[in-house]
C-alpha cells in the first residue's frame, strides 16, 4: 500500500511543439520589423542639409567684397561657399550663399550688417559733399548799411531765412566780400540771390535819395499806373 510519487516528463512531442511556436514567434517579429523600416523613410537631420540662397546687391559693394577679400572672410567664418553670379541688371551682383540653415544664416547676416555699413558711409558721403558748397558775394563799402545793416546787423536775419552760415571779411578796395557756407547748393544760391537782391534795392534807394525828381518820377508813373487799372 504505500503511494510512490509519480514524476512528469515532458515529451518529446510537447517539447517540439513549444520549441516551433518560440521559433514562429521570432520570425513574425522580425518580419514585422523588416516591413515597418521599408515603409518608413530614413531619418535624415535637416540641420544638415545644404540650403541655397542668392542674394543681391549693387555692383558698387558686391565687387569690392569680392575683390578685397570681403566674401573669403565669410565663407572661412561661416563654412559656406559663396559665389558670384550676374544681376538683374548691369549695376546689379547676385551672391550664392550654400551651406546648411545655419551657417547660411550667419553668412547672411554677416553681409547684409556689411552692406549697411557701406550705405551709411556712402548716405554720410554724399550729405558731406551735398552740403559742402560755398560761394561769395562783393557788398560795395557804401551800399554796406542799406544791404545789411550797419555793420552787417541784418545779417543774422539772412542766415535764418536761407539756414546757412553767412560771414563779412574786412573791406578791401571798396567792398566787403560776403562769404556764403558751406551749406547745401540750394542753401548757398538762396543766400546768394538774397544778398544780391538786397544790394540792388540798396541800389535804387541811393540813386533815388541822390536825385529826388527821379523818385518823384518813379511814383508819379507808380500812381498813373494804379489809375490805368
Amino acid at each position: 500500500g504505500t503511494k510512490r510519487p509519480v514524476t512528469l516528463v515532458e515529451s518529446d512531442s510537447e517539447s517540439s511543439s513549444s520549441g516551433s511556436n518560440s521559433q514562429r514567434r521570432k520570425t513574425g517579429a522580425a518580419a514585422a520589423t523588416a516591413l515597418l523600416t521599408a515603409s518608413t523613410p530614413l531619418d535624415v537631420d535637416e540641420a544638415d542639409k545644404v540650403i541655397h540662397r542668392i542674394l543681391s546687391f549693387p555692383t558698387k559693394f558686391a565687387g569690392p567684397l569680392q575683390h578685397e577679400g570681403g566674401l573669403v572672410q565669410v565663407m572661412a567664418e561661416c563654412e559656406v561657399n559663396i559665389s558670384i553670379q550676374p544681376g538683374d541688371s548691369s549695376d546689379a551682383t547676385a551672391i550664392r550663399i550654400s551651406g546648411t540653415e545655419h551657417a547660411l544664416g550667419r553668412a547672411v547676416a554677416q553681409i547684409e550688417l556689411q552692406f549697411q555699413a557701406f550705405a551709411e558711409a556712402e548716405r554720410k558721403a554724399k550729405e558731406e559733399a551735398e552740403s559742402n558748397h560755398m560761394d561769395q558775394v562783393q557788398i560795395p563799402e557804401k551800399l554796406l548799411c542799406g544791404a545789411v545793416g550797419p555793420n552787417g546787423q541784418d545779417l543774422p536775419k539772412v542766415r535764418e531765412k536761407c539756414k546757412v552760415m553767412i560771414a563779412l571779411m574786412p573791406p578791401e578796395a571798396g567792398h566787403l566780400t560776403a562769404h556764403i557756407g558751406p551749406g547745401t547748393e540750394e542753401q548757398v544760391k538762396s543766400a546768394k540771390a538774397e544778398l544780391l537782391q538786397r544790394i540792388s534795392a540798396a541800389e535804387k534807394a541811393k540813386a533815388d535819395a541822390a536825385n529826388p525828381s527821379r523818385q518823384l518820377s518813379a511814383e508819379f508813373q507808380a500812381l498813373m499806373e494804379d489809375v490805368g487799372k
